[in-house]
C-alpha cells in the first residue's frame, strides 16, 4: 500500500539553517533504506519544498502504523510535524474507473 507522507517544519528548523538538525539529516540518510527495510517500508520517492519547509515522501507499506514507527525511527518526526496520507497509483485508480460496471 502507498503512502505519501508530509512533513513540515518551521524555518529555524530547517537542515538548511540549523547544524544540529543537518546533522540528523545527513546520519539518516546514511541509515534511510536499512531503517525503512526493517518496518517492512520501501522508499519510492522524496521531494523537497524548500521556501515553505516542506518535505514529501511516498512510501510502500503494510499500513499507516508502521509509516508512523518509521517517521519516528528515522528521526524525522522529531523536528518535523508528520501527516501520513493513505494514496493510491492515479493510473490505476482510472483503470479501476473503466472497469466499474456501469448502472
Amino acid at each position: 500500500m502507498l503512502f505519501f507522507v508530509e512533513l513540515r517544519h518551521a524555518p529555524e528548523r530547517c537542515p538548511g539553517v540549523a547544524p544540529d538538525i543537518r546533522d540528523r539529516m545527513l546520519r539518516m540518510a546514511q541509515t534511510r533504506d536499512q531503517v525503512l527495510e526493517s518496518h517492512g517500508c520501501r522508499w519510492v520517492g522524496g521531494w523537497i519544498s524548500p521556501t515553505p519547509h516542506l518535505t514529501f515522501i511516498t512510501l510502500d507499506a503494510p499500513g499507516a502504523h508502521v509509516v508512523d514507527s518509521a517517521m519516528r525511527d528515522l528521526g524525522l518526526a522529531t523536528w518535523n510535524s508528520t501527516t501520513i496520507h493513505p494514496v493510491v497509483d492515479f493510473d490505476e485508480a482510472i483503470t479501476a474507473l473503466v472497469n466499474q460496471p456501469q448502472n
